[in-house]
This record gives C-alpha cells, structure tokens and sequence, in this order.
C-alpha cells in the first residue's frame, strides 16, 4: 500500500470513530424515540446506544397513548394540546390518514 492510501485510511477511521461517539441532545433522542415508534430499526437501534440517561418527554408509551386517543376519534388539535406540538410525529402518514379527525 503506497502512502497515500495509508494516510487516507489512517483519516477515514479517525473521523469515522469520531463522529460515532457524538453526544445527543434531548431534542434529537426524542426525535429517535418518536421514529423508534414508528418501527425505524435504525432509530430504535441509536436511541438504545446513545440516549441512556438523557430525558425522554415522547416515550413510546405517550406515543401509543395519543395513537389509542387518535383511533378513538380525539382531533390533531386535542392532541397537540394535550401532548404536545410534537406529538404527530410519533405517527406514520397511514396513522394521520387512516385515524385523524380534522
């Protein structure tokens, strides 16, 4: 292997290395729990290695408790009150169309 290729190895594992040991905020794992809920792999997968100990307000229990209120008929607007702005998130497109009231 020429040099190059060597230092160019070298880089690409100290910067892959790096940005995996990132710290996450509040606002992101919640954003992971939400797409965890939503059956992302990918998001269940980070939100398990790198929120422990961090504060989650959009749980997947407060999801599947405003998925049950959806279904049963209770408005994006009572929702949002009541959870929160972000709450629809936690929902699939199919969810908000099947579900919702206006």
């Amino acid at each position: 292997m020429s040099k190059l290729n060597i230092r160019f190895l070298f880089f690409f594992l100290f910067f892959t290395i790096v940005s995996c040991n990132q710290n996450f905020t509040e606002k992101e794992c919640n954003d992971l729990s939400m797409k965890s809920f939503k059956g992302i792999p990918s998001a269940a997968h980070s939100l398990e290695k790198n929120c422990v100990g961090i504060k989650i307000t959009y749980t997947k229990e407060l999801c599947n408790e405003a998925l049950q209120k959806m279904i049963l008929g209770f408005s994006k607007e009572w929702l949002k009150q009541k959870y929160g702005d972000k709450i629809l998130d936690c929902f699939t497109m199919n969810d908000i169309e099947n579900f919702s009231q206006k």
